[in-house]
């Protein structure tokens, strides 16, 4: 065991609970058990309202001008 480094138990950053195969990431880069993975259960610093904005921006189509209501 000399040459062979010890593996990292991986963490919750929370509660420092092992997670093991069940450890889930926020997008805040943070290693959460499946209790914290909420954003309002861990103090997320993620900023999803801006996040939210741009993808509406990009996927909401814009809508110009009156064609096709000459008629009524």
């Amino acid at each position: 065991m000399d040459n062979k480094e010890k593996a990292k138990t991986v963490r919750c950053d929370e509660c420092k609970k092992k997670v093991g195969l069940m450890a889930m990431k926020c997008r805040c880069e943070k290693t959460l058990c499946t209790s914290h993975i909420t954003a309002e259960l861990h103090s997320c610093t993620f900023d999803y309202r801006t996040e939210g904005v741009k993808t509406l921006s990009t996927v909401m189509v814009t809508v110009t001008g009156n064609r096709g209501l000459e008629k009524f």
